[in-house]
């Protein structure tokens, strides 16, 4: 999401556009993986039910905030990240 944006599209352009990727990418990439089996069913269950819990208190909180903040808050997520990454090697 950071790179689109940073190429100059509107981030409430780019949000929907990254999270469409994710949705059709995910459930294609896992197809091989759910056919096995080798995975904790009870983990996917607690993941998932919190999961959507946590989206919908996220929903209330992102969207109070103003854009520029948001704008902030990603990018030093983005920092922190990378220097976590780059500190590892």
């Amino acid at each position: 999401m950071i790179t689109v944006y940073l190429l100059g599209l509107n981030p409430a352009v780019a949000f929907p556009i990254m999270m469409g990727a994710a949705t059709f990418s995910v459930p294609i990439g896992s197809a091989q993986f759910v056919k096995s089996g080798e995975y904790s069913r009870k983990i996917t269950l607690f993941t998932s039910t919190f999961g959507v819990i946590g989206v919908l208190c996220a929903v209330f909180v992102i969207t109070s905030l103003n854009t520029a903040l948001l704008q902030w808050f990603v990018a030093f997520i983005l920092l922190y990240s990378a220097y976590g990454m780059l500190k590892k090697n």
